[in-house]
């Protein structure tokens, strides 16, 4: 549980990383924030974890999701013709944080006890680390890619303005984005998770999955928000 002592805790460290700026030196008293260094911020997003993990994982991954579909948006933004530029969908950012918190966290936070629980961390061999990125990849880059396409197909707004039968598009989109989506994720998160595994220390192997979660949720959003026209 999240106590008034933790985070006073939090707070009183920040504190303690003031200096006056130069303009607040002539005035008494006068002292300016300076953003804290990465150790501080580690180390303080590490008691969030250990004080209430799992909202704290779904917290984080509907900020990354936000993060990434915003670069998306704005790749987007960036391909399309002068006059046919989008605005920034404040309603697929929104739909982005859902996915985020209640699927992608929630879902993966519950998903990675029962996998440690077959491949504990400790002692884990390089075959174990295949077979557990196997056992990962075939499990989770099915499941998730699919509820992905379903998500993204009922919620975008595009298609109630156009009338588009979402069946139909969630049929396609199934057909033409699922299985080439899979074999990326098996390509890039079998790196990433065999890396994991074997070599992160454990105090930094949250951190170095949201990195990948970050980039990966950018071709993930890039791929499940491209328009198709119903066959």
């Amino acid at each position: 549980v999240v106590t008034i002592s933790n985070v006073n805790g939090i707070l009183t460290s920040f504190h303690r990383h003031k200096k006056p700026s130069r303009r607040c030196r002539r005035r008494p008293g006068c002292v300016t924030m300076v953003l804290p260094s990465p150790k501080l911020a580690i180390a303080a997003y590490r008691s969030a974890l250990t004080a209430a993990p799992l909202i704290t994982n779904c917290v984080t991954s509907s900020g990354l999701s936000v993060v990434s579909d915003a670069i998306a948006q704005k790749i987007e933004r960036r391909d399309c013709p002068v006059p046919n530029k989008p605005q920034h969908s404040i309603s697929r950012s929104f739909w982005m944080s859902i996915w985020g918190f209640g699927f992608s966290g929630l879902i993966l936070s519950h998903w990675f006890v029962i996998l440690n629980s077959y491949f504990p961390a400790d002692g884990l061999t390089l075959v174990g680390a295949v077979k557990k990125v196997f056992v990962n990849q075939l499990v989770l880059s099915t499941c998730l890619n699919t509820l992905f396409f379903i998500f993204t197909t009922y919620t975008r707004a595009d298609l109630s303005t156009t009338g588009q039968n979402r069946v139909i598009i969630l049929r396609q989109k199934l057909q033409n984005d699922l299985f080439p989506t899979i074999k990326r994720s098996f390509a890039f998160w079998g790196i990433i998770q065999t890396v994991n595994f074997l070599y992160v220390p454990t105090e930094y192997a949250l951190i170095y999955t949201n990195v990948g979660a970050l980039i990966w949720t950018v071709y993930l959003s890039l791929v499940g928000f491209r328009k198709l026209k119903p066959q």
